[in-house]
């Protein structure tokens, strides 16, 4: 127990989070999970016995059985009963994890594979403390009648078929090669990738990579999905490259926030595409065609003549804090299309930061960007590997970045709430958020026509469309588009509070402007 609190003091003081990104990613809540069983929530428990058993399964837990009948030769000493009291609680450890946690992401059973280790120790160490000459002949008949039964129906019920954990290692290899290739025929130093990496391809630190597995990166964790990600996708992070090509789940996954947004046509070229059909029966984009393949950023391409590229050919060619400074003014002095117009200057600091460092202090390179118009999405690149809350005000300063770059008009308020509104997206921020504020899930009614009585309902909630920071709530949510030309003219939104079955609030709106 010691060591365990030291490790989790340890991580809380180098990643800033009590919490790991992987749980975070996995939208994984001991508290809401607890609540779940103290309530007794029937649907939660169904799930959890069902993991537990997957897990238990997996682990070869059944084998524990064998103890039984090897007890009848055995003679016990104070380290094998520990060993078998060790085998024993770790067993109920992984049970107690499917309620806990759930099954891991990819492959449930791999956080709690040291309990086979363990079970097995137990079932081996009790077979070598068998003494053959203290073994009465009943004794030994009771066993061998035991044993062989209990072990069959354990290696029936603990055997799982050989399978690959996700996709074979040769695949990311062959992406690794890829990027690497183009990056060079581009002249790209250090480029920003965005794949379903998970931790893959960062091994290599070959690239900066923008994980839409989440387990990478922190933004993409906190805000998987919704006009946030977007948003944060294409203006700020902007990676060089992008893969669809691991599995067609996540092309499907990422449809909507990125796939099928505008600016991924508009601003990424392919380097080799297809379009694959998906079946009829896929859960979410049955009877739709995704893109699988991998694309270039137009704006970093070796032919570009935009700002973003003179100045990584420039940095990289003299990195130096005059030439960084000289282009914040340039980029200041220009009219500014947007809010995230100059948001190129620290993606391209970062690609060098490691050089830039070897010259200059981080304070220094910092002090170059307090002020600018995304000085919070600059301080989180910049500084983001000391201040490990950075990325928290970086997301909040997007919201209001979103808000203002897409034109959002505020078009009400209800529990706490304002609202923001536009023809495409709706926004919801909170001062003085609590807990369950943030869990309560939000809804959007949309009525397409002044006849219809069933509206267009989306569900989701601040955990996958938003973020709480502190005591602030925001979240942002595409509108669906009417069909056929049609008009939307009602919207109701709110919250659904599951504890109570009614609403935490709602609000009847207007048609958005």
């Amino acid at each position: 127990m010691g060591l365990w609190l030291l490790f989790n003091l340890w991580r809380y003081f180098y990643f800033g989070e009590w919490v790991p990104n992987t749980a975070v990613a996995q939208r994984i809540s001991l508290g809401n999970r607890l609540d779940q069983l103290l309530a007794f929530h029937w649907p939660y428990i169904e799930r959890s016995l069902a993991t537990a058993k997957v897990l238990l399964s997996a682990q070869g837990a059944l084998y524990l059985l064998l103890l039984a009948p090897l007890a009848l030769v055995t003679r016990y000493k104070r380290l094998h009963v520990l060993l078998i009291l060790l085998a024993a609680c770790s067993v109920a450890m992984v049970a107690l994890h499917a309620f806990a946690f759930s099954g891991s992401r990819l492959d449930p059973p791999r956080t709690t594979t040291g309990t086979t280790v363990i079970v097995w120790l137990a079932v081996i160490y009790s077979a070598t403390r068998i003494r053959l000459a203290d073994i009465t002949v009943k004794r030994g008949m009771l066993c061998a009648l035991l044993l062989a039964p209990l072990a069959a129906f354990a290696a029936a019920k603990s055997y799982i078929p050989p399978y690959y954990l996700n996709w074979r290692i040769g695949l990311v290899e062959e992406h690794r090669r890829e990027f690497a290739a183009v990056a060079e025929a581009h002249g790209i130093d250090m480029p920003t990738i965005s794949n379903v990496d998970l931790g893959a391809m960062s091994w290599y630190k070959q690239f900066n990579i923008v994980d839409l597995g989440a387990i990478g990166s922190k933004v993409v964790a906190a805000v998987p999905f919704g006009p946030l990600l977007s948003e944060y996708f294409f203006e700020l992070a902007a990676p060089d490259m992008i893969t669809t090509s691991e599995a067609l789940w996540w092309s499907c996954l990422y449809r909507e926030t990125v796939f099928d947004d505008e600016r991924f046509a508009s601003c990424y070229a392919p380097i080799k595409e297809t379009l694959e059909d998906v079946p009829d029966d896929h859960v979410w984009c049955a009877g739709r065609s995704l893109r699988r393949g991998m694309y270039i950023r137009k704006d970093v391409t070796a032919d570009s003549a935009s700002f973003e590229r003179r100045f990584m050919d420039r940095l990289l060619r003299q990195p130096s804090l005059e030439v960084i400074a000289n282009e914040i003014a340039d980029c200041a002095a220009r009219a500014a299309p947007s809010p995230y117009a100059c948001a190129y200057i620290a993606r391209a600091v970062y690609r060098e930061k490691p050089r830039l460092l070897e010259r200059y202090p981080l304070e220094a390179i910092a002090a170059l960007f307090k002020g600018s118009s995304t000085a919070a999405f600059d301080a989180f690149l910049i500084n983001g590997h000391v201040d490990t809350g950075a990325y928290k005000e970086a997301i909040i300063a997007l919201f209001d970045s979103l808000a203002e770059s897409k034109g959002m008009a505020r078009v009400g308020a209800s529990g706490g709430y304002d609202i923001y509104a536009n023809g495409k997206f709706i926004a919801y921020r909170k001062a003085g958020c609590t807990r369950a504020d943030a869990e309560h899930p939000f809804f959007l009614n949309t009525f397409m026509d002044a006849n219809s009585a069933e509206p267009v309902h989306h569900g989701f909630g601040i955990s996958t469309h938003g973020f709480r920071h502190g005591e602030l709530c925001v979240a942002a949510k595409h509108i669906p588009a009417p069909e056929d030309g049609g008009k939307i003219t009602q919207i109701i939104t709110g919250q659904w509070n599951p504890k109570k079955r009614n609403y935490a609030w709602r609000i009847t709106l207007p048609p958005p402007p």
